[in-house]
């Protein structure tokens, strides 16, 4: 599961992708994936982390299979945080 959100965010971000930065949450209240990837690219692009993290979490949605993920959100200084759908 975790090499095929890999695959979605790598097709979702296109050349910003950066692998390997997909993570089992360790507290399922937080999502069963995150990733920190939104505060790595922000540094890059000297930007607010939560800015780049709302546009991580609206290319994730719009880029991965219809009702794969239950909810993305983005959380804390810039985590986006998302839930597997049961189906």
């Amino acid at each position: 599961m975790k090499d095929f959100i890999e695959n979605i965010l790598k097709e979702a971000l296109g050349s910003e992708y950066i692998p390997g930065t997909v993570e089992v949450q360790a507290k399922e209240e937080f999502g069963h994936y995150t990733t920190p990837i939104a505060m790595r690219l922000a540094k890059e692009a000297e930007m607010e982390p939560r800015v780049v993290a709302e546009s991580v979490k609206d290319r994730l949605e719009k880029t991965a299979p219809a009702g794969f993920f239950e909810k993305v959100e983005v959380a804390g200084s810039g985590f986006v945080n998302f839930w597997i759908a049961d189906d």
